[in-house]
Parts: structure tokens; C-alpha cells; sequence
């Protein structure tokens, strides 16, 4: 969608080109928006960290997030031995959470 309306905006000569610029410019930030939405909640259902470091930091992380942004204190405990979880079990877990 984006590189059809720079097409777009590159084909635009009339009298109301600045107008549909804009229009156009207004588009491609939404597109922006969208994508930029979809990565955050992309990465909110499975976090990287969760690839990287595993459950039990996942689980700690989406804590402090928690916190931040309710202002409600909370504790989180987790034994690293109790995770012995497949990947998607682990996804599993860590969206109920």
C-alpha cells in the first residue's frame, strides 16, 4: 500500500496536488501507525525475550510492565527448574499470564 500511494503521490500534477499530498502523507502515517501496532502487539503475545533468555524472564519483564504502567505493586516467583516447557506451551503461559 505504501509504495502505491508514493506512486501516487509521484503521479500527482493537478491544481489539488497539495491537497491530495496531504491526503496521501495522512495515509502513509496511518499505514505507519497500523504497522507499528501490529509489531507492538506481535511482540506483547510472544516476546523476543521470552526466544532469548525464556520463560522465567518473559514472565519477570511482563511483571515490571504490569507495574509501570498500573502502579500496582506485584510479586512474580518462579523456580527456573519448573519451566520445562516446549516453545508453545511456554507462548501459552506466558499470554495467559
Amino acid at each position: 500500500m505504501k509504495i502505491d500511494l508514493s506512486w501516487i503521490r509521484r503521479k500527482t500534477t493537478s491544481d489539488d496536488a497539495e491537497a491530495l499530498r496531504n491526503k496521501l502523507d495522512a495515509i502513509a502515517k496511518i499505514i505507519d501507525d497500523a504497522m507499528d501496532t501490529v509489531h507492538h502487539v506481535s511482540s506483547e503475545l510472544r516476546p523476543r525475550i521470552s526466544d532469548d533468555l525464556g520463560l522465567a524472564e518473559a514472565l519477570a519483564w511482563q511483571e515490571e510492565e504490569f507495574q509501570r504502567r498500573t502502579g500496582i505493586s506485584c510479586n512474580v516467583t518462579i523456580e527456573d527448574d519448573d519451566l520445562d516447557l516446549q516453545q508453545d506451551q511456554a507462548t501459552a503461559v506466558f499470554r495467559i499470564f
